[in-house]
């Protein structure tokens, strides 16, 4: 039995009574779950697995590849980010955002910044926050944890680098860096994602 953490990114239903959940976790990367029994409309039932929440999933493989449809085992809700529909502009970063990295995390390499980015977004936008800088971190979080991040010399890119290190490792972003900075990242963050789909 294997377990892991897990964001819920797309939800699709199946048949009367389950669902397929697409999402991400810090361990595996992208898994894409069957959940039977969980029913996204009927009356009288309730689906754990709602958009953006984050639960924690036993599952059962056969073989080490993750990357086919899984069937979810004993879920648990870790935390629920219902209520960042309340907050329209950090709700569309959200669903920009999924299917970028949903196309993007491949299954069985771990990512467990870029979980821990999103997991920083979604409670920002939930606690009414506005997504920029949150969704321009997160973008440039799974760039670096790839390997693909350019990165600029000297003292620009350090603080970059430290920026990054400090979400990854659960911190919030710092007090005190000037709006300047945020919106020249946001700009060139748009220029290096732009062929990310």
């Amino acid at each position: 039995m294997s377990e892991t953490d897990y964001i819920v990114l797309r939800k699709t239903p199946f048949r009367e009574s389950s669902l397929i959940v697409s999402g991400i976790s810090p361990e595996y990367g992208r898994l894409d779950f069957i959940m039977r029994g969980h029913s996204s409309g009927k009356k009288g039932k309730f689906s754990i697995a709602g958009l953006f929440r984050e639960l924690h999933i036993e599952f059962k493989t056969k073989k080490e590849d993750l990357s086919g449809l899984l069937t979810a085992g004993k879920t648990e809700l870790l935390e629920n980010h219902d209520s960042i529909a309340e907050n329209l502009p950090g709700y569309m970063g959200a669903c920009e955002l999924s299917p970028v990295l949903l196309t993007n995390v491949a299954a069985m390499v771990p990512v467990p910044e870029t979980y821990q980015s999103l997991k920083l977004y979604l409670r920002s936008i939930q606690n009414g926050k506005a997504p920029e800088p949150y969704l321009s971190l997160v973008y440039l979080m799974f760039l670096h944890e790839s390997g693909e991040l350019p990165l600029q010399e000297g003292r620009a890119g350090d603080f970059l680098v430290h920026l990054l290190t400090e979400i990854a490792n659960g911190n919030d972003i710092p007090d005190g860096i000037p709006e300047s900075y945020w919106q020249k990242l946001r700009e060139w963050r748009q220029v290096i994602c732009r062929k990310m789909k």
